[in-house]
């Protein structure tokens, strides 16, 4: 009930929509957690919902999980507030980075299959597989940097890509080996 508090392990997740993507903004909380005389008074109160449906079962097909890591072929990057991967392959799954930059930049990861004749991503054609929604951009992780450099990646959304895009309005640093395209 609303009694608790909630947090996810250093992470705090302010939106998870499996079309859209996940929006988590990093922070310095991770095992402290667990000790006495932690804060948690930045944490929120856990919001009760109803069940789903009035009969809740077990999910019977097996999980689906990373079954290789891909680096990107290619990195462009356009200043330091726009960079384009390309994986060389098509792929299910989703992107995993380190991110530094100023605490609360916000760096958009749009994922997709097409770029454009200057090389930026083209998600012209995916409006017949989505109905924008507002403040929702389809296959599209956020991230809002913390303190120091972090490593994100969704953990409730897949998306289906060849390249991925990381675009932010303020300069941000992205650490290119550790870029890698998880492979579902």
């Amino acid at each position: 009930d609303g009694s608790w508090k909630a947090s996810r392990n250093g992470k705090r997740y302010l939106a998870n929509i499996i079309y859209s993507g996940d929006y988590i903004v990093a922070d310095t909380d991770s095992d402290e957690a667990l000790l006495p005389g932690y804060d948690d008074s930045f944490w929120g109160p856990a919001v009760s919902v109803e069940a789903p449906s009035a009969i809740l079962a077990g999910q019977y097909m097996p999980t689906i999980g990373v079954d290789r890591k891909i680096s990107p072929v290619s990195v462009q990057n356009y200043g330091d507030t726009v960079y384009v991967m390309d994986f060389g392959v098509n792929m299910s799954g989703y992107v995993s980075l380190k991110l530094s930059g100023k605490p609360g930049t916000k760096v958009h990861v749009r994922h997709g299959e097409l770029l454009d004749e200057n090389g930026r991503l083209d998600v012209s054609h995916m409006s017949e597989h989505f109905r924008a929604v507002a403040d929702q951009e389809f296959q599209t992780d956020t991230y809002e940097l913390g303190d120091s450099e972090t490593v994100f990646k969704p953990l409730f959304c897949y998306h289906g890509f060849r390249y991925a895009e990381l675009v932010s309005p303020e300069p941000f640093s992205v650490d290119i080996p550790s870029v890698k395209g998880e492979f579902i």
